[in-house]
């Protein structure tokens, strides 16, 4: 959003603000929330959580995000890259055989199912449990920070710190919805950012290919 708005001045702002109003969305921690207590009632309760169950278990992620970021905690490691994550979560729901073609079984309790069946004693869900824990909480922090920045863009700077309220409140809230309706909103969102980010891509691409020319040009 600030490379399009510096880069291609205020005629372009437009794109810029579609993309922070497309980030806020994307940066919810709704579905990181939804599916850590998804994974959650799979793996320590043996099946689906009631309501008041979720509740709170949202709130008490929620309680744990919160003291990371207002205690100013500056640095949570974060040790698995997302993508070998992603390409070896693929490999062992498509190896173990899982895949549930009516769509009934999604999101993390697919991939829970698939460590149960791969791992001796049917409890791969447990570990599976532990990493996504760490993960989902780091995500969740720094999401919250990217947020508030886009929050910061759109609002002002001075005002960004009252997106971290909002943005707690939205950990319950996604700890209590359907996989579906998180899902759908926040992929439906990396739709929409796709938009500026290629028209200013392709917008930028020619000063970009001169300014690299330049570049290779006085190290040759």
């Amino acid at each position: 959003m600030y490379v399009i708005r510096e880069a291609l001045g205020p005629r372009w702002r437009f794109l810029a603000v579609l993309f922070a109003v497309a980030a806020l969305f994307v940066l919810l921690p709704v579905f990181q929330a939804n599916q850590l207590v998804q994974l959650m009632g799979k793996s320590l309760f043996a099946g689906d959580l009631s309501t008041s169950g979720k509740g709170i278990l949202g709130v008490l992620i929620t309680i744990v995000v919160a003291v990371v970021v207002l205690g100013d905690i500056k640095r949570v490691g974060r040790v698995i890259d997302t993508l070998i994550v992603c390409t070896a979560t693929a490999l062992v729901i498509l190896v173990t055989g899982v895949l549930d073609p009516t769509g009934e079984m999604v999101g993390v309790s697919l991939t829970a199912a698939a460590f149960d069946s791969g791992l001796p004693g049917g409890r791969g869900s447990v570990l599976l449990l532990v990493m996504v824990f760490f993960l989902s909480i780091s995500t969740m922090i720094s999401f919250g920070y990217y947020g508030a920045k886009c929050f910061g863009f759109l609002m002002g700077a001075e005002r960004q710190h009252r997106w971290m309220w909002f943005y707690f409140a939205l950990i319950f809230v996604g700890s209590m919805a359907s996989f579906q309706s998180v899902s759908g909103l926040v992929f439906g969102m990396y739709a929409v950012m796709a938009i500026p980010t290629m028209l200013s891509t392709l917008r930028l691409a020619p000063r970009v290919n001169a300014a690299a020319r330049i570049y290779f040009d006085r190290i040759e």
